[in-house]
């Protein structure tokens, strides 16, 4: 999975990032320390509560938990406290995964952003506030 961040560093309060989980990506059970919002800008997510598919908005509440996973991949952004991986050696913070190598081909891209703007026009209710 590639992280972007866009404010915060995952560990100290709040961030939000653009996540892109490439095709059979996943993320380990984790429990949210605060609240989390999500936005599926492309592709799908699974956790254990449903399918999560593109244009969706999900939250997901202090001290819950889920596991994720991408099958077709997705881009996602999120809004988020810190998260805590539950499970032997998984005790750390998302933000412990670190940055991307840069690569053009799987950054966000102007179509990305772009997206995300037509949503906020069309409906700022179901879009990540600007």
């Amino acid at each position: 999975m590639d992280i972007w961040r866009i404010f915060g560093d995952g560990v100290h309060g709040a961030s939000a990032a653009l996540l892109k989980y490439q095709p059979g990506a996943n993320i380990p059970r984790h429990r949210h320390e605060g609240v989390e919002i999500i936005v599926v800008l492309r592709g799908s997510q699974t956790d254990e509560q449903a399918i999560i598919a593109v244009d969706e908005l999900r939250v997901h509440h202090l001290h819950t938990g889920h596991s994720v996973r991408s099958d077709d991949g997705c881009l996602v952004l999120v809004w988020e406290q810190p998260v805590v991986f539950e499970g032997p050696g998984q005790k750390q913070s998302i933000a412990h995964i670190g940055p991307p190598a840069p690569n053009i081909a799987s950054s966000p891209n102007a179509a990305d952003f772009a997206m995300l703007s037509a949503c906020r026009a069309a409906s700022p209710s179901r879009c990540w506030p600007a």
